[in-house]
């Protein structure tokens, strides 16, 4: 790459400027025009493909070579993992099998308005998305190929259904979109976080790890978030709980420092060590659940205690969930007129999915994180399905559902009953 010297340099020494001209002329000998400079044409060329995530390159292709623990942490399930418990109506026969089991609302309004009920498995639907500040591309690249269109669109699918909800992370690429939002949108993105539907959790400038840098960079960047929020949205806005769903691995300065003792109330987390969490999941050693109070200074004591625990995904661990909607495949279909009614199945897969989870839950509740890399470009995709979902699970019955953050989940599991026994 040609580095062109400081422009004070240029201006003050024409031999160095005709250096960088020769070198810039070597390159577009040949070419019937000149060609642009080199690293502008590199980010051209690979803005769009931005998709980059951690279990895709450039391309879009999944990375050779990667572990099946690594591929499961950003993994969601789909319709057809679960063998149905039910006969699927769409597969009985016409002439016998009477009407659908579920058929839309006439107007077309489904009901997301549930909220936990006592006695029932609480599934708390989380939607989320993971967007790196700069990995595989730029910045830049990253904020106008995607998350610009994240931002974007969440916000106004929140201001669509007062019920619905998401939490945000990474304030240096909210920051953008503030800057570039007009007079309305930023309004519309101050109501939705007054409302408790827009919750900024971390609240740094970026997802931090905690392994490699000083506590003093956390901090800083931590408060650069926080003082965005402070400014524009309140201390109403200010971040109640910390999500490192990313990071290679948790440090007890996270717990306390970053955590407890910065007010937090929660810390989850996607990666954990493989043989901790299989562990836990098989119930060994006197271990059940991925939640826990951890205590991360053993001389602070209780003042450096959080509440802390590892997502579980669709039983991998992970920070997503179940199923994903981000694409065109596996939409939820409750058109009894149309081939692909499969509404039953989701009905279906939901409770099992949600009673697989509860076997290694201690409470009544559970959190689904909703979401994974880059995801809710076009947040109608995941909201419609969603908002699906919600209306049959509960109208089913077997277990409850509903729009929540892990503000909320954490909330309830401090005032709800003691844990049932799983």
């Amino acid at each position: 790459m040609i580095r062109r010297p400081p422009r004070s340099t240029l201006s003050s020494s024409s031999a160095a400027s005709d250096v960088y001209k020769r070198q810039y002329q070597r390159r577009v000998r040949g070419c019937r025009k000149p060609a642009m400079q080199p690293t502008l044409l590199a980010l051209l060329l690979l803005a769009p493909m931005a998709a980059a995530n951690g279990r895709h390159d450039l391309h879009g292709n999944v990375i050779k070579g990667l572990a099946p623990q690594e591929l499961a942490v950003s993994d969601s399930g789909k319709l057809g993992d679960e063998t149905p418990t039910i006969p699927l109506w769409k597969q009985c026969d016409p002439s016998t099998r009477g009407p659908a089991p579920y058929t839309p609302p006439v107007s077309r309004r489904y009901n997301t308005t549930a909220g936990p009920v006592e006695g029932k498995i609480n599934v708390h639907l989380v939607p989320h998305t993971h967007d790196d500040t700069g990995w595989q591309v730029t910045v830049d690249q990253y904020f106008y190929t995607e998350v610009y269109y994240v931002i974007d669109t969440v916000i106004q699918n929140l201001i669509n259904n007062p019920d619905r909800k998401f939490i945000y992370v990474e304030i240096g690429f909210f920051a953008r979109w503030w800057e570039e939002a007009s007079d309305q949108k930023r309004d519309m993105a101050r109501k939705v976080v007054a409302n408790k539907q827009l919750e900024f959790i971390n609240g740094g400038w970026c997802m931090h790890d905690e392994a490699s840098p000083l506590w003093t960079a956390m901090v800083d960047q931590t408060t650069r978030g926080h003082q965005f929020i402070l400014k524009n949205f309140g201390k109403d806005a200010s971040p109640r709980g910390t999500w490192q769903i990313d990071p290679f691995g948790h440090s007890n300065t996270e717990a306390w420092l970053l955590g407890a003792e910065a007010g937090m109330e929660s810390l989850f987390w996607g990666r954990m060590d493989y043989q901790d969490r299989n562990m836990r999941f098989n119930k060994q050693e006197g271990q059940n659940g991925f939640e826990w109070i951890w205590e991360g200074s053993q001389s602070l004591g209780a003042s450096a205690q959080i509440f802390a625990g590892d997502l579980y995904g669709s039983g991998s661990g992970g920070y997503s969930t179940w199923f994903n909607f981000d694409d065109s495949d596996g939409q939820v279909q409750d058109d009894p007129a149309r081939h692909d009614y499969n509404i039953d199945q989701w009905v279906d897969k939901f409770v099992q999915n949600a009673r697989s989870q509860a076997n290694h839950t201690i409470s009544e509740h559970q959190m689904w994180a909703c979401g994974t890399d880059f995801q809710y470009q076009n947040a109608d995709h995941w909201y419609t399905n969603l908002d699906k979902l919600i209306h049959y699970v509960n109208l089913n019955g077997s277990v409850n559902a509903f729009y929540s953050t892990p503000s909320l989940y954490t909330c309830l599991l401090y005032t709800s009953p003691s844990p049932r026994d799983s």
